[in-house]
């Protein structure tokens, strides 16, 4: 779960008070070593969204360009699941 002192800050700064556009309180990492393995995974979201388990709200794919420090790289999927709006990164 997002900090609650780091969502007020980022409703703040990036949101314009406007705290409906916060996607990510509630949020979760999936580490994979290999590209297939991120396919893979990708897939099974997308089947969950077809079976009507989550809906996809936004993905960021930061897998292109050039990685953040330390070689980090992700992509973040806002989904609805049970209702409620979660991030997978």
């Amino acid at each position: 779960m997002k900090g609650l002192e780091r969502s007020r800050e980022k409703i703040r700064l990036d949101y314009d008070e406007d705290v409906s556009q916060l996607k990510d309180p509630l949020r979760c990492s999936i580490i994979c070593n290999t590209m297939p393995d991120i396919c893979a995974c990708f897939e099974a979201l997308e089947q969950l969204a077809a079976d009507g388990i989550v809906v996809i709200l936004q993905i960021k794919n930061r897998l292109r360009g050039e990685a953040a420090a330390g070689g980090y790289r992700d992509i973040n999927v806002t989904i609805i699941f049970e209702g409620l709006v979660c991030e997978i990164q």
